[in-house]
C-alpha cells in the first residue's frame, strides 16, 4: 500500500477491507492474477483490477503513486520504504496443485515431486 494508506497502522490486512481499492497485478489470466481474483471471489468480492503489469517494480511504482494496490508473492515481505508499506494479506491465498500419474510412473518419482511441492 502507499505509505499514506490506512494499512500503515496494521500488520495484516483482510482482503474484504480492500474490496473498494483499485489493484495492479501481473498479466490478465496469469497465475498471480488468478490467485488474487479467486481470493476475492471466494469471499464474495469482485476486485477492481485496473492495471496489468508483469514487472513487480512497475507495480510498486503504481502503489507508490497511490494509483493501485498490488499483491506480490514474497516468501518474506520486503522492508517498508518511505513510499510503500508491505502488509500480509489475510486470509492467505492458496494454490491447489493436482498431480496426475499413471501406473507407468515409478512411485519413487511421484513421491519426490510430491515432497518437493509440499516443502516449497
Amino acid at each position: 500500500a502507499p505509505s499514506d494508506h490506512w494499512a500503515v497502522s496494521v500488520t495484516e490486512v483482510h482482503i474484504a477491507d480492500l474490496a473498494a481499492e483499485v489493484w495492479s497485478t501481473c498479466a490478465r489470466d496469469s497465475r498471480d492474477h488468478e490467485a488474487l481474483v479467486q481470493a476475492g471471489r471466494t469471499r464474495g468480492i469482485e476486485l477492481e483490477v485496473r492495471h496489468f503489469v508483469a514487472d513487480p517494480l512497475t507495480q510498486l511504482s503504481l502503489v507508490a503513486g497511490g494509483l493501485a494496490l498490488a499483491c506480490l508473492p514474497y516468501s518474506t515481505a520486503p522492508a517498508d520504504t518511505d513510499e510503500v508499506v508491505f502488509r500480509r494479506l489475510a486470509p492467505t491465498t492458496e494454490r491447489t496443485i493436482l498431480l496426475l500419474t499413471d501406473d507407468r510412473v515409478p512411485a519413487r518419482a511421484v513421491e519426490t515431486v510430491r515432497d518437493a511441492l509440499l516443502a516449497g
